[in-house]
């Protein structure tokens, strides 16, 4: 098993099948195991991407939880609260750091806004 800190959380990965997950206090962040993980960057992102089969993506914040029930194609970073994502038909929308999608109407694209 490969070790990686980050904070207060260290990245783990199962050398059996890749798999990784956080470790945070002595325990497992997750019950899921994903295929890629990525870093919680600073004090103040809340949230870092996961992966799994099939790129299929979703942010997790520190207590584990993912963010939305629906995984996506792309996600981008949060900037102001909101992060852009991008579906499966390539259609794009912004995502709320309560995990719902902003607008009922999925867009060919998305820039940020202030």
């Amino acid at each position: 098993m490969e070790t990686t800190k980050k904070e207060e959380l260290t990245k783990v990965q199962r050398l059996v099948d890749g798999k990784c997950n956080y470790i945070a206090n002595g325990k497992l962040l997750s019950d899921t195991w994903f295929d890629w993980i990525g870093d919680f960057y600073d004090d103040n992102d809340d949230f870092a991407l996961v992966g799994r089969e099939n790129h299929q993506y979703n942010y997790i914040d520190k207590q584990g939880n993912i963010l939305s029930e629906e995984w996506f194609k792309w996600l981008d970073f949060f900037h102001n609260g909101f992060a852009r994502v991008q579906r499966f038909d390539d259609l794009m929308n912004f995502i709320g750091e309560d995990g719902k999608i902003i607008s009922d109407e999925w867009l060919i694209y998305v820039d940020y806004f202030d």
